[in-house]
């Protein structure tokens, strides 16, 4: 995703799906590692922030990357709320950007680390979420690499996936949209990323 426009545009369709559908949580994930998933959802974020009050979260426990984005150290975060060892006011952050709010993926781990996934302690959190911003995107770890996929995805609104362009393959894409499905998450649109040559638009919509 080369040009700032398409983080504005994907920005859109995410605003136009709260204002009509009335979706407030999105997790945004990608088929592999390192295929940019934090950068999109960093950048969306700070473009969707024009629209109301946005709050961003690292949920990837294993690489986590939004905090330093926003020029922080990945302090108190998620997975201290989740495990009982922080408040929610205490982990929220301010950024540079109005309306942009972000809780940074956290120190706690070993068996904190699981409890970050667990359903009580994310419907929990998601919870404090809605009642305080209009819209939270979550940063979670590659759907092919690590299992928290199952949990997230029947628990947003909507699914954005991420795919790198000449890297993913296509095998590998249409098994991240398979997983997510059959956790009865909604995968509501894929993000071509790195993109360097425009697509030929008779190619859109193909599958």
């Amino acid at each position: 995703m080369p040009a700032t426009s398409e983080y504005v545009k994907l920005a859109g369709i995410l605003s136009a799906h709260h204002e009509r559908d009335g979706l407030v949580t999105f997790a945004v994930t990608s088929s592999n590692r390192k295929e940019g998933a934090s950068t999109v959802a960093a950048h969306t974020a700070t473009h969707l922030a024009r629209h109301g009050t946005v709050l961003l979260v690292d949920a990837n426990r294993y690489s986590p990357a939004i905090h330093r984005f926003f020029g922080r150290d990945n302090g108190l975060g998620l997975s201290d709320f989740v495990s009982g060892n922080a408040a929610f006011e205490s982990i929220v952050r301010t950024t540079d950007v109005p309306n942009l709010s972000i809780v940074t993926a956290g120190q706690s781990d070993g068996e904190h680390r699981v409890a970050m996934i667990s359903a009580d302690g994310l419907r929990a959190y998601i919870t404090e979420c809605t009642g305080r911003f209009d819209v939270t995107i979550f940063d979670i770890p590659a759907t092919n690499d690590f299992p928290d996929i199952v949990v997230w995805s029947p628990r947003v609104d909507g699914v954005v996936l991420v795919v790198e362009a000449g890297k993913t393959r296509w095998e590998a894409a249409r098994n991240a949209c398979m997983v997510c499905r059959k956790s009865y998450g909604r995968i509501i649109g894929a993000v071509l990323n790195k993109k360097t040559h425009a697509i030929p638009s008779f190619l859109y919509g193909q599958s």
